[in-house]
């Protein structure tokens, strides 16, 4: 996805869980016959002999990432990676440091699973958010710190979403005591050099941070990074200021599939940590570093998937960029050089075709693409980043989601996605992803605010949700989660209730600005909007927010009456999944009930009654059937949903 915006599916995709637990025998062997050609080391080849259960590799037990599949008494409830022995103890005053195990909210009602995705979709995972106690559990968590207190997702779907959690008082805690650590890993034992054009061999695991240093001298006119995965995927942290940048203190996240690319010029208002200023001038500034000492640029490479990587820093300028891609420059050397060879487009390497500029060893060979990997071992993609292998093993594979790739095989929710990388659970997130803000994906669902309208009552325009796209001076606005060709940091991460994301409408992020504004193509670098003036009152749209219980959500769209039934779908406002669920106010269910009730019906008045319970449930006798039929079913619905008979009671209450 684009900068800042990708979610886990490692841990955090429904269809891991649910597919690898219903996968009959037979099945099992077709996946380990198709992931035959995975290395031995890959942590997808799974060694079911060893494994505590089947789903469980031992290598996930104690890896500093609490996985539900493992988080159950035969696994040791994951080592300590899922708190299973954690105190109650907490000692913020807004819970951010609760890792206790409280498991419901205030009301009673049950958390869901944060690794899960089902029933609501969110963003709350373990890789946007790595010291926040999150993972395969459902215990209480305050991730962003920003509520007042734990809390959870519910399971009381479609009713509640979230709801905080009681989990007693702050106190001063022992610093020894389980509660306290964190479950993210960051292993790195000092920070790597990284010198211009080298490159840089790794490998790091899930979760695993390694950090480099790289040397920025007055001399070179912009800094230019490239990831590129060999095995696996890794994404990349970058900050003039922290030596070691994290998810939440990188100046610049890329968390895109495949290779990553960064690109900052020296006359940017960023470059070598400068904070801007109202009389910035590129120029200026770069003549007032030439005289000055060198500066250093931190690159962190954080796993997403365990596997082998290859780092590339060059210098670099807009121009030498465009005359080396054009292969019009023949003075290659290190002081112009912007990509491995002239021609190639880094950001091309392994993505399933064979590139000639890029079929060099300094480009790896094209990441493969061309038959002939160099003894990097590369997999044999279907699309960028997507070996063949991961194709129906079980995995629901962000990279593999896309047409080329089959949608994952059977891995996912869906059979067939909306759009090419559009993973069924980012909708109606709340986050805008840019590949699901399209027609064909509803528009993300409610997410990129597709339905909102010009009204916004802050004078300052913080509030402004509409959809003007050009800036006062008619220039197209660059999309909020793109870094180019304006570099920034205003992304979600860090704006995260401003309305930014996968779109390119005019907003005001922190209330920096009189106005709504944006970064421009074509125009100066960033220019106010000419948004309509504020409202003393604006009418709230019904469409604004998630009402499942009178809108089925727009992900089900393209699975509804499929055959199978879906546990989000499977509501009155989709009809209880098209009746793939079996749920519904069927004529015999309702004469069920009122047999139950001790009601006598007489046959000719068979269809008067259902009328009458369904629709007007305004006759007495077709209250009490109608309320008999929808605890039947709500305890039906909750069966399906995999709850415990306590679990039920919990709801119940």
């Amino acid at each position: 996805r684009s900068l800042g915006q990708r979610r886990s599916l490692r841990h955090e995709t429904e269809a891991k869980s649910r597919m690898l637990l219903s996968l009959a025998p037979a099945a099992v062997v077709s996946a380990a016959d198709t992931a035959a050609a995975v290395t031995p080391t890959d942590p997808r080849q799974l060694q079911w002999e060893d494994n505590c259960v089947y789903n469980c590799p031992n290598e996930w037990i104690d890896d500093g990432a609490c996985d539900l599949e493992c988080n159950i008494e035969a696994c040791h409830w994951d080592g300590r990676d899922c708190f299973h022995d954690a105190s109650e103890c907490f000692e913020q005053p807004n819970g951010a440091d609760y890792r206790g195990k409280v498991d419901h909210t205030k009301s009673g009602r049950t958390c869901q699973a944060w690794a899960e995705q089902m029933p609501w979709h969110h963003t709350m995972t373990v890789f946007d958010y790595p010291d926040a106690g999150l993972g395969g559990h459902n215990y209480c968590r305050n991730p962003t710190g920003r509520e007042t207190g734990p809390w959870c997702y519910t399971t009381d779907y479609p009713e509640v979403e979230w709801e905080e959690c009681d989990v007693g008082q702050p106190e001063k805690c022992d610093a020894s005591e389980p509660s306290l650590l964190s479950s993210a890993q960051t292993r790195a034992d000092g920070l790597i050099p990284l010198k211009l054009r080298e490159g840089a061999n790794g490998h790091v695991k899930e979760l695993e941070v390694l950090y480099y240093v790289a040397n920025v001298p007055p001399s070179m006119q912009g800094v230019k990074v490239v990831l590129l995965p060999i095995q696996g995927d890794a994404d990349l942290l970058l900050s003039f200021s922290e030596p070691r940048p994290t998810r939440s203190s990188a100046t610049w996240l890329d968390e895109s599939v495949g290779v990553k690319q960064f690109t900052l010029p020296a006359s940017s208002e960023f470059f070598c940590g400068r904070k801007p200023s109202e009389d910035f001038d590129g120029r200026q500034l770069r003549n007032r570093r030439r005289a000055e000492e060198e500066c250093k640029l931190h690159i962190g490479v954080s796993g997403f998937e365990e596997g082998d990587f290859k780092l590339f820093l060059y210098n670099y300028t807009q121009d030498a960029a465009d005359a080396v891609a054009g292969g019009d420059m023949m003075d290659y050397d290190d002081f112009v050089a912007t990509s491995c060879s002239p021609g190639c487009d880094d950001l091309r390497l392994g993505n399933a075709e064979c590139d000639i500029a890029c079929n060099t060893t300094e480009c790896v060979w094209d990441g493969g693409d061309c038959g002939y990997d160099g003894g990097y071992g590369f997999e044999d993609n279907c699309a960028t980043a997507c070996p063949v292998a991961w194709i129906g093993d079980g995995y629901c594979d962000e990279a593999c989601y896309n047409s080329a790739c089959q949608w994952d095989g059977t891995d996912c929710t869906a059979d067939s996605g909306c759009a090419d990388g559009c993973m069924p659970n980012w909708i109606d997130d709340d986050e805008c992803d840019e590949q699901c803000n399209n027609e064909a994906c509803g528009w993300d669902g409610h997410d990129c605010s597709h339905e909102a309208d010009e009204c916004y009552t802050d004078s300052r325009g913080i509030d402004y949700r509409g959809h003007v796209a050009v800036s006062a001076a008619g220039h197209q606005c660059q999309v909020w989660s793109h870094q180019t060709p304006n570099a920034h940091t205003k992304t979600v991460l860090a704006f995260p209730t401003f309305g930014l994301g996968g779109h390119n409408f005019c907003r005001n992020p922190g209330s920096e600005e009189i106005g709504p504004w944006c970064y421009t193509i074509g125009g100066a670098r960033w220019e106010l909007c000419s948004v309509p003036p504020p409202s003393d009152k604006c009418e709230s749209s019904a469409n604004s927010v998630m009402d499942y219980r009178n809108q089925c959500p727009v992900d089900c769209a393209n699975i509804l009456g499929n055959g199978r039934c879906d546990l989000r779908c499977n509501i009155t406002s989709c009809a209880y999944d098209a009746g793939d669920c079996g749920v519904g106010l069927s004529l015999a269910t309702i004469l069920e009930a009122a047999n139950e009730a001790g009601v006598a019906i007489p046959r000719k008045g068979y269809s008067l009654v259902m009328v009458g319970a369904g629709v007007c449930s305004g006759v007495a006798v077709g209250l009490v059937i109608l309320r008999l039929v929808l605890y039947r079913k709500r305890k039906e619905e909750l069966k399906l949903r995999g709850y415990t008979v306590e679990e039920m009671k919990q709801v119940e209450m």
